[in-house]
């Protein structure tokens, strides 16, 4: 099972290549411009990495969101143009879930959230079971603090937003905040494509469908006072 997954839901822009479980190659670049200026760049450099051709591909992975709202709107557009020029299926998958494969294997719940700026994460709550991904409550827009109010201890936090609030979560979890090292607190590719491979394998398909995942309306879209 061979996946191109692409990630462009943050300030990094990532893309992996993928056969099964064995990463074939990956590129991240987290320079925080536009991600639409190096993304097909990097989709082509990570083919040749690879010694592959996009036509040979079994299926395309995309971070549907939540995450920043043009940057999803990039990859998710990408995405469908080049499954549908290649004639094969799109999965979309959580950014916080493939998060919470990169804190994997552990006993303890995980906790993964982004920054959602205004004092707020996007966060989700899951488990690793049998090599599989759990999840134990929908995925939601919060404070920090809520996002862990219900978790069990120890807990360990990933992503960008346990990294901004850290000070204030360690209030609330103390010694039983757990955290893994820096560099895997940025969505990487390569978890996108683990998280996406059991739908890929069920021939699940999101080509037609697929749409951001906000968890919240963009400014633009949120009523405006007037008092």
């Amino acid at each position: 099972m061979k996946i191109l997954a692409i990630d462009t839901a943050s300030r990094t822009c990532s893309v992996a290549i993928c056969y099964g479980e064995s990463l074939q190659a990956e590129i991240t670049d987290g320079g925080g411009e536009t991600h639409s200026r190096h993304l097909m760049g990097m989709v082509a450099h990570a083919l040749e990495m690879s010694g592959d051709r996009l036509q040979a591909m079994d299926a395309i992975a995309v971070n549907r969101g939540p995450g920043s709202f043009t940057g999803v709107r990039i990859g998710i557009s990408t995405a469908k143009g080049l499954a549908a020029a290649a004639g094969m299926p799109l999965v979309g998958v959580s950014g916080l879930a493939a998060l919470a494969w990169q804190a994997a294997p552990t006993p303890y719940e995980i906790c993964a959230m982004l920054d959602a700026r205004r004092q707020e994460v996007y966060s989700g709550r899951y488990r690793v079971a049998q090599n599989k991904i759990i999840r134990l409550a929908p995925d939601a827009v919060c404070a920090p603090e809520e996002a862990v109010r219900e978790a069990s201890r120890p807990c360990v936090l990933i992503g960008d937003g346990a990294v901004a609030y850290r000070a204030r979560l360690e209030e609330i979890l103390a010694e039983d905040l757990l955290m893994p090292p820096s560099f895997q607190h940025a969505v990487r590719a390569g978890a996108i494509a683990l998280a996406a491979r059991p739908r890929v394998d069920r021939a699940e398909n999101d080509l037609a469908h697929l749409v951001p995942k906000y968890l919240r309306p963009s400014y633009a879209q949120e009523p405006v006072d007037k008092s």
